[in-house]
């Protein structure tokens, strides 16, 4: 009868529902203790799965307090994302709850906190790594409270698998960012004599100018103008430490046709002139 009760209701409000059944009781009285049985057969459905009838066992009231912290499997979590691997994920995790499982019976409260912990140190790995979460952090930390309110272990896997995935995914995402700052940072290297701007390095990655200055200052910590003086400058001060290229040719081997502008660049970033750079290298040789 239960069983079809359930039924008309998973048909007739498209609700998944368990019912718990505790042991008889007497007298009337003691009927709080037969409640208390009932909750503790609805709490194995959150091992077992949804939509089922659980009558209450003896044995469900035995639990181990022999919890271990799964070091190994958290280690082995780390190492998947750090490896950026997204086939590993669901193994892994499957293998953290089967370690929190003591002779395959955990209390329902035990394996959330260690969830919890779990994604507390996902969380901590993401920030030492400087990860960008701006689209994956939501769904972490919505996930604490979605392990709280899950009705199942599988609910819980499930949650903490799709987190990792898209931590997986977003370092995938980051990692080209940082490949797309690389090829512009090799291409001022390789052509700082020409006349280089933020347009001709933006053509060159297929970005525009604007998101290609924002990732530059992003990854480099400056912003790109000061990246490609910088570099000239120090280009300069080689060929005015080696050769005897006058001042101004000096300035168009590194790219500046104006050798005005040159002078002005050159002090701002060193605080001497280019004649006192020279004269200074040379008396320090002395």
């Amino acid at each position: 009868e239960l069983e079809k009760l359930k039924r008309q209701i998973n048909q007739q409000y498209d609700l998944s529902m368990t019912i718990g059944i505790g042991g008889p009781v007497s007298p009337l009285a003691a009927v709080g203790r037969s409640y208390q049985q009932a909750a503790t057969a609805v709490e194995t459905g959150f091992f077992s799965g949804e939509n089922q009838v659980i009558f209450y066992d003896p044995q469900m009231s035995v639990q181990s307090s022999k919890f271990l912290y799964p070091f190994q499997e958290i280690k082995q979590i780390i190492r998947v994302l750090e490896k950026g691997d997204e086939e590993m994920v669901p193994a892994a995790v499957g293998e953290f709850f089967q370690a929190i499982a003591v002779e395959g019976k955990s209390a329902k409260g035990e394996i959330q906190k260690l969830s919890m912990t779990l994604l507390s140190n996902i969380l901590h790995f993401c920030v030492d790594q400087s990860i960008e979460l701006q689209n994956s952090s939501p769904a972490l930390f919505q996930a604490f409270d979605e392990i709280l309110q899950a009705n199942t272990q599988q609910q819980v896997e499930e949650k903490i698998s799709l987190v990792l995935i898209g931590i997986v995914r977003q370092m995938a995402a980051d990692h080209d960012l940082n490949n797309v700052v690389q090829v512009a940072v090799d291409y001022i290297k390789a052509n700082y004599p020409n006349n280089l701007n933020l347009q001709v390095i933006a053509d060159q990655v297929n970005y525009s100018p604007s998101y290609l200055s924002f990732l530059f200052k992003q990854e480099t910590g400056t912003n790109f103008i000061d990246y490609l003086n910088q570099y000239r400058i120090e280009q300069a001060k080689k060929l005015l430490r080696d050769t005897n290229d006058k001042n101004y040719e000096v300035a168009y081997q590194v790219g500046y046709q104006d050798e005005k502008y040159f002078y002005q660049i050159f002090k701002r970033y060193t605080g001497l002139t280019a004649s006192q750079y020279r004269e200074s290298f040379r008396l320090n040789k002395k």
